[in-house]
């Protein structure tokens, strides 16, 4: 798989939030996706009652030939959809997990070999 397809699967993968719009106060997903830097966000924006509401949801950058999944704040598991799509469980690395614990379930470890 080429890093096209790569990055196909990624942009359709967390397009997928898109679909699901928060269903509470003025707050909405938007997409940040940066194919020059190899970096996909999705952000939630907007205000509920008075209070601001501003994170990442979720975070796949392609770094080192691997896919990194540094954010998941989704019911939706995007590790699972990920490889449903075609990419090898070992390329994936969970980077919001402790170095130690990436490994322990097949998943990438994020170290150079």
């Amino acid at each position: 798989m080429d890093i096209n397809q790569e990055r196909k699967i990624i942009r359709e993968t967390l397009e997928m939030l898109l679909k699901h719009q928060p269903s509470y106060g003025n707050a909405k997903y938007e997409p940040v996706f940066d194919s020059e830097h190899d970096r996909y966000q999705i952000l939630l924006t907007g205000w509920t009652d008075l209070k601001r509401s501003f994170s990442i949801v979720a975070q796949i950058d392609i770094r080192d030939g691997l896919i990194w999944l540094q954010q998941d704040n989704t019911d939706m598991i995007l590790a699972d959809y990920l490889i449903e799509a075609g990419i090898p469980r070992e390329r994936i690395v969970l980077g919001f997990q402790a170095p130690y614990k990436r490994g322990l379930h097949g998943f990438g470890t994020g170290e150079m070999k």
